[in-house]
């Protein structure tokens, strides 16, 4: 047994003088006396909590920030309200690691890294103490990386392209971040009034209590004021009304470009040529919030500029975006049905075509159950239900801006139960073209219709007289 012991026990070193070989083999040392080159030079050291002061210039800003506290401030800070975070960045991340990949073996002229110009200039100082003036020059295409230098030190330094991205900003990018106006839902939006010049162009509102809601089922509790004066609401049964509605949610934009600007004239903001204003409620229920966009100027990518009440900001909206916004295709959005009764809403009303009359009157306007007669016969069973879906079949074809009626074939009259609450109508029919007649309400909106459905409509009261 002893001597199977020590077998095992000199297998065993073999094995562990074996591995020691090979890890002196494998391991990753240099020979004794060659020294490893670093991966990177450390330009500066610089105790980063000492700066109160950073200038910086570059061809897209000049400028000098101060530590005030904890926050740092512009030069001009009543105009200037500074992004925290872009300053951090350029002391956490690029001045407390100030480093270079390499250095420029035997540097010509400066002048021949691009340092007559630079492409950066940056400055941390405390107090009246100069820490560090860096210079940053050209461009090296072909690594994507940029020359250095730094004050008091002839050394060219090759670093990394983050130096021009964290100081070759805009202004705007030094500003502090914009909170744009959003709603969380349409359901929460309760006005949208677009104007031109002095002219509203668009306006629709929403009421839970429509008073020109004809269907009385709360379906259709937006009603389109302009440019259809009160007589039509929106289609809430298609998309073309919701997907125009999610586009005043939330606001967004392409480019900041002016805080507080000495004059709003420069970019078309003093007499803005147009506007948006969308009021709505928050997720409790209060509908005291709105925000108003000011369109200005257009520029030559069709970019526009503009400008939110109550924000000191002038912006670059993008054109299909302003578009989308300002241009609303009403016909689209629109409910087509020309007249929507509901059962007490109303105590007559009257059809004449060709030289036929016919009154639908109330009887009962103040019963729990309304009774109907037509030209004094009460109407029973179904006949009103019946009618009223003959009268729904009149569907607006498009809507036209340029009238050229012909001959009267039809006209519907309402005389409301209340018309301070639901307005009195003229729906007037003329003739149009070989297919189409056209639909006046009031005298003042025009829409096309189908002349078989109206044609139909008028053999149907024929029917119902009979």
């Amino acid at each position: 047994m002893k001597k199977k012991n020590t077998i095992l026990i000199v297998l065993l070193g073999l094995i562990a003088i074996g591995l020691l070989a090979v890890y002196i083999l494998l391991r990753d040392d240099k020979p004794i006396g060659e020294e490893e080159k670093p991966a990177y030079f450390t330009i500066r050291t610089i105790a980063t909590e000492r700066i109160d002061r950073i200038s910086l210039k570059t061809d897209r800003f000049d400028g000098i920030f101060y530590k005030n506290g904890e926050q740092w401030i512009h030069e001009e800070s009543d105009v200037f309200p500074v992004n925290q975070s872009a300053i951090n960045v350029i002391l956490t991340v690029l001045a407390s690691n100030l480093n270079a990949f390499e250095k420029v073996e035997n540097p010509s002229s400066p002048s021949e890294y691009g340092f007559d110009t630079p492409t950066a200039t940056l400055g941390l100082y405390s107090g009246n103490e100069e820490l560090l003036l860096l210079y940053l020059g050209n461009k090296i295409p072909t690594q994507n990386r940029y020359y250095a230098m730094v004050q008091g030190d002839a050394s060219v330094y090759i670093v990394s392209d983050n130096y021009y991205s964290y100081l070759a900003k805009e202004r705007s990018e030094f500003l502090e971040s914009v909170t744009m106006p959003s709603v969380s839902d349409t359901s929460l939006l309760r006005e949208i009034t677009i104007t031109e010049g002095e002219e509203i162009r668009f306006h629709v509102c929403y009421d839970s209590q429509n008073p020109y809601d004809y269907s009385g089922v709360g379906l259709f509790g937006w009603t389109i004021y302009e440019p259809l004066n009160g007589f039509a609401n929106a289609d809430l049964n298609g998309d073309s009304w919701y997907g125009q509605m999610e586009r005043y949610l939330h606001v967004s934009y392409n480019k900041l470009v002016a805080y507080r600007p000495t004059s709003y004239r420069t970019y078309g903001l003093d007499k803005p040529n147009s506007s948006i204003t969308v009021r709505y409620a928050d997720n409790y229920g209060r509908e005291d919030y709105n925000y108003t966009i000011f369109f200005g100027n257009t520029t030559e990518d069709g970019s526009v500029y503009v400008k939110i009440d109550n924000m000191d900001w002038v912006f670059l909206m993008d054109a299909e975006m302003v578009s989308s916004w300002r241009e609303v295709d009403v016909f689209a959005i629109c409910y087509k049905t020309v007249f929507f009764p509901t059962a007490k809403s109303f105590n007559r009303i009257t059809v004449t075509a060709g030289g036929n009359r016919w009154v639908l009157e109330n009887t009962h306007a103040d019963a729990e159950v309304a009774v109907y007669s037509l030209n004094g016969k009460v109407l029973e069973g179904d006949a009103f239900s019946n009618w009223s879906q003959a009268l729904l079949s009149l569907k607006y074809s498009s809507l036209v801006t340029e009238e050229n009626p012909g001959t009267e074939i039809m006209t519907i009259e309402t005389d409301m139960a209340d018309p301070t609450i639901r307005k009195n109508m003229k729906i007037s029919f003329y003739e149009y073209s070989n297919s189409m007649y056209l639909v006046s309400i009031n005298d003042k909106i025009d829409f096309t219709i189908d002349t078989r459905k109206v044609d139909a409509f008028i053999e149907y009261m024929k029917s119902m007289a009979q």
